[in-house]
């Protein structure tokens, strides 16, 4: 964890020997021993957290993109339940189209009628001529 060698960690003991004595020495190591322990549970909890947090926004990402995959797929239904509708669309237009086929038909047959009448007429007035 502290990258101490040997010759720093005898360094540190005699200055503690200096300042505590011998006597205190014991204890002081004791609570620097439970100091050490409480900070590396510390940094355990801190990096479990963090690595829990990753892994919830990970969650939240994958959660996100199924949320965009539903909504494109949810769009796409509605663009095949719209076609649906456009069948009824297309049989109302197909009825429009034969209707005005129909009038169509039937002003061409009454416009050849009195053409073939008109045609009869000048005949008529030519045969008496």
């Amino acid at each position: 964890m502290l990258d101490i060698g040997f010759s720093e960690l005898l360094f540190i003991a005699i200055i503690a020997i200096i300042f505590l004595g011998p006597e205190r020495l014991p204890e002081a190591m004791v609570k620097v021993a439970k100091l050490f322990k409480q900070i590396k549970k510390y940094v355990t909890t801190a990096k479990d957290t963090l690595e829990e947090e990753m892994k919830i926004s990970e969650i939240k990402q994958e959660a996100i993109d199924y949320k965009k995959k539903f909504e494109e797929a949810n769009e796409e239904l509605a663009k095949v339940k719209n076609l649906t509708n456009l069948d009824g669309i297309k049989t109302e237009f197909e009825e429009i189209l034969n209707n005005d086929k129909n009038e169509t038909i039937k002003r061409e047959k009454v416009d050849f009628t009195k053409l073939k009448e008109q045609q009869d007429l000048q005949k008529s007035k030519d045969l008496n001529v």
